[in-house]
């Protein structure tokens, strides 16, 4: 049996989508109206697998909400993403991001990251699992 714990958690980002080498013109037709300054209420959901030790529990949930507020929310709450990482400020690069950041925190406690998945809106999210 496989078991898994996830905490959820939020924060709030601003961005705007361009490639630095393409014109407005270019970036509007890739981009639409995300070209301009905008912002998001993101979700994040991080499940971890591990077995249960003998207090119960795979990783206590506090331990997991202090790595992600940490590692995460700090870094990008109430800020323009843009000035935050060097990549197009996209849901799907940004999870990328959050994967390597908290996947290397995890294993140092020698749990799995398993998933995570960041939603941008309520109806729009990116997912990226471990691969097994």
């Amino acid at each position: 049996m496989i078991k898994y714990a996830t905490v959820i958690c939020n924060f709030e980002s601003g961005h705007f989508l361009a490639m630095e080498k393409k014109t407005r013109e270019e970036n509007s037709d890739i981009y639409g109206k995300c070209v301009n300054m905008h912002g998001h209420n993101y979700k994040l959901h991080v499940t971890v697998r591990g077995d249960i030790s003998e207090d119960g529990m795979i990783i206590n949930f506090s331990k997991i909400k202090e790595i992600i507020n940490k590692k995460i929310v700090q870094i990008f709450d109430h800020k323009v993403i843009n000035d935050v990482i060097n990549e197009i400020p996209t849901a799907e690069n940004m999870c990328y991001i959050i994967w390597n950041i908290l996947n290397k925190e995890f294993n140092l406690l020698g749990i799995v990251l398993s998933e995570v998945i960041l939603f941008e809106t309520d109806k729009s999210y990116v997912t990226f699992k471990e691969q097994i």
